[in-house]
């Protein structure tokens, strides 16, 4: 089963946001979206995230100086699209807590863990964890290796194919639990290909920050 999202319709062109708006305006847009105690965490976990990048690989070098447009901007799409209440929150592929570290900055009613094997950006999430005052747990391991457990909602950004996406998350679900997978112009195609080992029901959440990706909501996730 699946259905199209409505477009957010934060701008006319969704590009222009990811791609050719300055870092000022960026931020204007988040601090917008966000309440003002977020906010302001937020800006202590860039500052972070920008110290590390000078001597750890975080984020690509490109991106270095684009944290607010090409990160941050991104990453708040998520929150919205999860249930309200209290949810255990499972951040596949953390990297530089880019969506997770974000979900826990601006829901406050999300447990977050974030598992990243690569120790030194395990360790930058327990260092920002400890300088923002968030609450997350760190789990410095393979997604492979995590134990059956289900969650409410399971994340990944710019990790693997959604084929492989769905065998790492398919221990962490249960008949509840939501899958937010950030996809580009590829995520109809991965879709397709999932189905020859899935069963689930899928929705397609337009992004606001590129024309060709989206947010892809998997629930009801059964090996075939």
């Amino acid at each position: 089963m699946a259905s199209q999202a409505r477009p957010k319709g934060v701008a006319s062109d969704p590009m222009t946001i990811a791609d050719h708006m300055s870092e000022s305006d960026a931020k204007a847009q988040v601090r917008e979206r966000v309440s003002a105690s977020a906010f302001q965490t937020l800006e202590t976990f860039v500052g972070a995230v920008e110290a590390w990048a000078t001597t750890t690989n975080l984020v690509a070098r490109a991106d270095q100086g684009r944290l607010w447009a090409r990160h941050v901007l991104d990453s708040i799409q998520l929150p919205p699209l999860a249930p309200p209440g209290p949810k255990q929150w499972v951040d596949l592929g953390a990297g530089a807590g880019f969506p997770g570290f974000i979900v826990a900055i601006i829901d406050e009613d999300a447990d977050v863990t974030l598992v990243e094997s690569n120790r030194k950006k395990a360790a930058f999430l327990t260092q920002a964890a400890a300088k923002t005052g968030v609450a997350i747990t760190v789990k410095p391991v393979r997604a492979e290796a995590l134990p059956p457990n289900a969650a409410d909602v399971v994340s990944a950004r710019a990790l693997a194919p959604l084929p492989r996406l769905l065998t790492l998350a398919e221990p962490l679900f249960g008949p509840s639990t939501l899958g937010l997978f950030m996809k580009g112009r590829e995520g109809q195609a991965e879709v397709a290909e999932a189905r020859k080992t899935f069963d689930f029901t899928v929705t397609h959440h337009n992004s606001d920050t590129a024309p060709d990706a989206s947010v892809v909501a998997i629930t009801e996730l059964e090996r075939r």
